[in-house]
């Protein structure tokens, strides 16, 4: 499971169990979801209060930098495209500073 996380980043538990249930694996859902948060492939936690933290992590696969990380108890779509929209803002901004 480890692997699969690894190669495709973007999935989450249950796209990782259908995965694993295709190669011929028998685990169930619940099984994939335990695993999945032991590894901490996950990026949320909880509050002593019981409110979900949440971390919007993006990192560039290619130089391993992390480009933004918002936490936060909720994050939106819209909340998700304005950090994306900055993110570009500021490799535009990089790039036209750079020396030729």
């Amino acid at each position: 499971m480890k692997v699969l996380a690894e190669e495709r980043r973007r999935f989450g538990y249950r796209r990782l169990w259908v995965l694993l249930r295709r190669e011929g694996h028998a685990v169930n859902r619940k099984r994939v979801y335990r695993l999945y948060k032991q590894e901490r492939l996950m990026v949320d936690d909880q509050m002593t209060d019981g409110r979900r933290l949440r971390i919007f992590a993006v990192v560039d696969d290619y130089t391993r930098e992390c480009l933004a990380l918002v936490a936060d108890t909720s994050i939106s779509g819209v909340r998700a495209a304005r950090e994306l929209d900055k993110i570009v803002a500021v490799a535009a901004s990089s790039r036209t500073m750079a020396p030729s």
